[in-house]
């Protein structure tokens, strides 16, 4: 007997609320023209366009950075040529700095909108900065729960090469910030992104943050491969260098075969203890299609992995892949009915067997963030889905018990709605 589904219209006291946050981090090769690179292998008014590319198509709410000039004015010019576009204002950044002794800065932009920016802090090594910041997510329920829920975002440099000193250069920068964040941070929240310019997890740069002696603030690798990544094609789905086979004289060559860029969560994030929670299977280098070992990104086989415009302005850009990571912020808030006020309605078309199929009218966004909650707000499923058919959405529902349960649609922007069907 087919399962049959009925739309509820009641209320419940409390309900889990939560809203995913699109976190990115890129090494820019040599933004602003600054280092061994110029205005012919790397102009920086090409290099505005290939970002602009890319953050259309993420929309990050965090955007973290390697390798720009050390430079407000140069900053600031990506945020105007790249960011702030096509009518998008609401990305800022907090200082520049450069208290170490490189050039070249660590920088982020955050979604004003979406994230609420508190403070920085900067741990000096021999080498490059690592910057701290201390973020939050803009919820519209803070009048409600009055809790501010506090992230801390980790940028990095670590030293480049493969020689013994360069090592152990790494693991002096590790070790240094691990040490600040034991004696002077609580447990928390903590992403630490950047290019760690690793080559096997048994450097004592990577166990200096995964095995840290306080295994209260030690990190987690959501990819979870430990292995000697460089050179070895059995990691080529997690390589993140090099998007050239050859080099040009700024970018380097050799194709996909390091995994040099990183991000790191937090126990609290990885298992959701203070509100947020890493969403699974969403960590990935953008770009990445497993089939390019030793090759270019846009060499054959096809690279179908993102849209033409986008791999090529990866390729183009930088040596570097960008990775993203999403994670979810929760609260629990009062529910209410939503109405059209927050610019869309959803609705159920019809309910079959295997899953239940929704209507979205005014979402004009790619990507929606789709939650099944039972009704003690447990999440059964959950997806950030690109809607490849406007309008239109679908979730599995045949695993489900007979009882009451809840469909969250969250589009960025636009608001939320809450759907209501008990399964019979």
């Amino acid at each position: 007997m087919k399962n049959r589904f009925l739309l509820l219209f009641l209320f419940l006291p409390c309900l889990l609320s939560s809203q995913a946050l699109r976190i990115m981090h890129y090494n820019l090769l040599d933004y602003g023209n600054t280092n061994f690179c110029n205005a012919s292998n790397n102009n920086t008014l090409s290099k505005n366009q290939y970002i602009r590319t890319i953050a259309a198509y993420v929309q990050p709410d965090v955007f973290t950075v390697n390798e720009i000039a050390c430079n407000a004015s140069v900053v600031d010019g990506l945020i105007t040529a790249a960011l702030n576009v096509s009518g998008v204002t609401h990305y800022a950044r907090p200082p520049v700095t450069c208290f170490s002794s490189d050039k070249l800065a660590n920088v982020m932009f955050y979604n004003s909108e979406r994230v609420g920016y508190h403070s920085y802090d900067v741990v000096q090594t021999s080498v490059r900065d690592i910057n701290i910041y201390k973020l939050y997510y803009k919820s519209p329920n803070l009048s409600i729960t009055h809790d501010t829920a506090f992230f801390y975002v980790i940028v990095g440099h670590l030293k480049a090469g493969s020689d013994p000193d360069n090592a152990t250069q790494r693991a002096i920068e590790t070790y240094t910030l691990m040490s600040r964040l034991n004696y002077f941070y609580s447990p928390g929240n903590y992403l630490f992104m950047g290019d760690f310019n690793l080559y096997t997890n048994e450097e004592q740069a990577y166990q200096n943050l995964i095995h840290w002696t306080n295994i209260a603030i030690r990190f987690y690798d959501p990819v979870n491969k430990p292995g000697s990544w460089s050179g070895d094609g059995s990691f080529a789905g997690i390589h993140t260098q090099s998007t050239h086979s050859s080099g040009n004289g700024c970018a380097s060559g050799g194709g996909m075969d390091d995994r040099f860029d990183f991000i790191l969560a937090s126990a609290d994030i990885m298992q959701g203890n203070k509100h947020y929670r890493y969403i699974p299977g969403t960590y990935k280098a953008l770009g990445q299609d497993g089939l390019h070992f030793n090759r270019s990104i846009n060499s054959s086989p096809y690279n179908s992995s993102v849209p033409p415009d986008v791999l090529d302005a990866i390729y183009n850009n930088s040596d570097h892949l960008p990775l993203i990571i999403d994670i979810r912020y929760e609260e629990n808030v009062g529910i209410r009915e939503e109405t059209g006020s927050s610019g869309f309605r959803a609705w159920i078309i019809h309910p079959v067997e295997e899953e239940v199929c929704m209507k979205l009218d005014g979402v004009v966004a790619k990507r929606v963030h789709i939650q099944l909650l039972s009704v003690d707000g447990r999440i059964i499923f959950e997806n950030i889905k690109e809607l490849s058919n406007p309008g239109q959405l679908n979730i599995p529902t045949g695993h489900l018990r007979k009882g009451l349960y809840f469909i969250r649609i969250d589009v960025p922007e636009m608001g939320s709605r809450v759907l209501k069907f008990i399964r019979q």
